[in-house]
């Protein structure tokens, strides 16, 4: 990841250097925006009237909150490269991997297995792969196929409103 931020700072030039330091220095609004916000009441010294207004002003602004919301919002903690370092990960539960077929042209099946040889990920415990025949008859095609694929078989009586051939394969795959 360092690499790419530095390959981007020497595309965009003074400008991407200028945009993180500005980042940098956002890091700590917490500290910079009450603190600015205090200073701009700041007249000839710590009056009275500097500490009432200070007093005032931040009590109408909880009192109003709505139109002075963005406010509360720049006093927050901003810390916008954050995640930069760490890696981008997404969780994988189980991907199942499937072959609908009436079994009927076996050459054409055991092909379309075979290319799932080649898959880097085949050894993975969380990708499983599924052969789904729509017919109850198919010794040969059971056969030819590697170990590692499961051979599920639609029963003939299952039956789903507004589906035919493969979508009702389908249906019956994603109930059971």
């Amino acid at each position: 990841m360092a690499v790419e931020v530095n390959d981007l700072a020497k595309e965009h030039g003074s400008q991407w250097k200028h945009t993180n330091r500005v980042y940098k220095i956002l890091e700590y609004n917490y500290i910079v925006f009450p603190l600015t916000f205090i200073l701009t009441l700041y007249e000839d010294g710590w009056t009275k009237s500097t500490i009432f207004h200070v007093t005032m002003m931040t009590v109408f602004l909880l009192l109003q909150m709505p139109p002075f919301g963005q406010l509360l919002g720049l006093c927050l903690p901003m810390r916008p490269n954050k995640f930069a370092d760490k890696p981008r990960t997404r969780r994988l539960g189980t991907l199942h991997v499937c072959l609908v077929t009436k079994g009927t042209n076996v050459s054409t099946a055991v092909n379309s297995v075979r290319c799932w040889d080649n898959l880097s990920q085949r050894e993975n415990p969380s990708v499983k792969f599924h052969v789904l025949l729509d017919s109850e008859t198919s010794d040969e095609l059971e056969q030819q196929l590697p170990s590692y694929v499961v051979v599920d078989k639609v029963p003939e009586n299952f039956s789903v409103k507004k589906a035919k051939y493969k979508a009702r394969a389908q249906e019956y795959f994603r109930l059971k």
